[in-house]
């Protein structure tokens, strides 16, 4: 999800194998909650009750963060609105889910649609997961479109601490994430772009983000691809060097319009 390929040119900002009893205790702790239906879904597509038990799963989940100490507040994309730049990558997943599916189970090209509708996170299933929350006391919101920027907001706003996601447009913002997380270890991957005047690092990515701010990582995003439309694809050596050119604006005009469809 994300920005392509953004996570590996972060290992700077990055801290693997992380002991999260240790670094989320006592935190506030904001949870895509999309990221773990889409996980659970892939694992109980073909459940008997699989809803009841995808929602049973993240609420299992959930509470394990509680009791780690840490305090849990659940995000979930909006219900009835998608932003119209994704919807067409939400279309594509699906299909290239459903038809992944197939091919792993034998399926013909009958059997797609059943397929599809069993590896979609469909709005019922948000509705579930919803009354069981608000049924089981958690912390909760539904974002006014996708979940990410709620989330990056809660932390920037200062009413949490980390996110729990694998998408790399919340790393972006310069956020913590915690993302890879091996649950039964309880062993994570830590990352955190920051700013650092004056440094200088090996990654060209790190120099870029010292020099600029994690703005930047936005602009490369519109320039390398990512999950809004307009991108320009070109990879991220050719995006470094179309940034140390200071044309970017005037080679790419379309990186302006990317920019405002992330805010």
């Amino acid at each position: 999800m994300g920005i392509t390929k953004l996570l590996p040119e972060l290992s700077e900002f990055t801290s693997t194998d992380v002991d999260l009893s240790v670094v989320l205790k006592a935190k506030r702790v904001v949870v895509d909650a999309s990221v773990w239906l889409h996980q659970f879904l892939f694992y109980f597509a073909t459940a008997t009750n699989h809803e009841e038990v995808i929602v049973a799963r993240v609420v299992r989940r959930a509470r394990r963060l509680i009791e780690l100490g840490a305090f849990v507040i659940v995000v979930l994309d909006s219900i009835d609105t998608v932003m119209p730049a994704k919807a067409i990558t939400i279309e594509e997943r699906r299909i290239r889910r459903a038809e992944a599916y197939a091919r792993a189970t034998g399926g013909e090209d009958s059997s797609k649609q059943t397929t599809v509708s069993q590896y979609h996170v469909t709005d019922k299933l948000v509705r579930h997961l919803i009354t069981r929350l608000h049924r089981d006391g958690f912390t909760y919101v539904v974002a006014p479109f996708e979940a990410d920027h709620q989330m990056v907001h809660l932390v920037k706003g200062g009413h949490a601490d980390y996110v729990l996601t694998v998408d790399s447009d919340v790393a972006s913002h310069g956020v913590p994430i915690v993302s890879h997380t091996d649950w039964s270890t309880l062993r994570g991957t830590v990352v955190h772009v920051q700013t650092g005047e004056g440094r200088h690092s090996q990654s060209r990515v790190a120099d870029a983000v010292h020099q600029h701010g994690t703005e930047i990582l936005h602009t490369l995003g519109a320039l390398v691809g990512c999950d809004y439309g307009g991108e320009i694809g070109v990879g991220w050596a050719k995006a470094l060097d179309i940034l140390a050119a200071g044309d970017v604006h005037d080679k790419y005009p379309n990186v302006l319009q990317h920019q405002h469809q992330r805010r």
